[in-house]
């Protein structure tokens, strides 16, 4: 039995496979599941707040939870070119005035 307040690595890592795999794998893109993850952080206190996670698990696993799902998105993001964020429709080449409208063409 574990003692209230022990952190054990599974539990967080049980807490953030159930939030990848049940709320942010419903959100489309890593630039909306960054969005979302920021969303529940306090900006006063830095601590994540999820009501869900805490209670199927604690409220102290599942800010670890959160809090590594929003590095690993984070880390994600960081290593991918902005064409891969961009919608390809809103990409400047698929606009069909960019060529001559623009002065990045001269």
């Amino acid at each position: 039995m574990r003692m209230h307040g022990e952190l054990k690595h599974e539990d967080v890592e049980a807490a953030r496979r159930d939030l990848a795999d049940r709320t942010l794998a419903t959100i489309r893109g890593d630039l909306a599941r960054l969005i979302y993850l920021a969303s529940m952080r306090d900006y006063n206190t830095g601590e994540y707040h999820h009501e869900g996670l805490a209670y199927m698990f604690t409220e102290s696993v599942a800010g670890k939870a959160i809090a590594a799902c929003h590095r690993d998105v984070f880390r994600r993001l960081i290593l991918c070119s902005v064409f891969m964020l961009v919608p390809t429709a809103l990409h400047p080449r698929s606009l069909p005035e960019f060529g001559r409208s623009s002065s990045l063409t001269e």
